[in-house]
């Protein structure tokens, strides 16, 4: 029987927090001006470091109006406790949730104020940065442009 209890209140603690996300991104879509980035890492320890400190590098210099919000999508090595160190000396909404894919696709569709990149400890630093950088200018990408050959 508390195992019942359990689950249910886990399923409602999911549809709270994805409410709340989407809550968030519709407010931000009304409120016009203020862009929200959401970086989703999965299984990311080796680039989340790098990853915030290039992004807070960003916001700094250029774009004071941004707000930010990380989720970590049930990470199995130690990406969650990186993120809660970097969030005591950065501004962001940090949340532990399995969320994927599902997210993106809902979030996406909520206007050019809300910005939403899937980061997985493949990705290349060099690249995700690009992306950032893009969806900072509203430049939104659907890929990797091809790369430039030099004969």
């Amino acid at each position: 029987m508390p195992w019942i209890i359990a689950l249910l209140s886990l399923i409602v603690g999911y549809f709270l927090i994805l409410g709340a996300l989407a809550w968030s991104a519709y407010k931000a879509k009304i409120e016009g001006d203020r862009m929200v980035l959401i970086l989703i890492f999965k299984n990311a320890q080796v680039l989340v470091e790098a990853v915030m400190w290039d992004l807070f590098r960003l916001k700094s210099w250029y774009y004071q109006n941004v707000s930010i919000m990380v989720i970590d999508d049930k990470s199995d090595d130690d990406t969650f406790y990186i993120l809660k160190k970097l969030q005591k000396r950065f501004s962001f909404i940090l949340i532990s949730a399995s969320m994927g894919k599902s997210l993106e696709q809902i979030l996406n569709r909520h206007g050019n104020n809300v910005g939403v990149i899937s980061i997985s400890g493949a990705d290349n630093p060099r690249l995700v940065r690009k992306k950032i950088f893009l969806l900072l200018n509203r430049c939104y990408y659907e890929e990797e442009p091809p790369l430039r050959k030099y004969s």
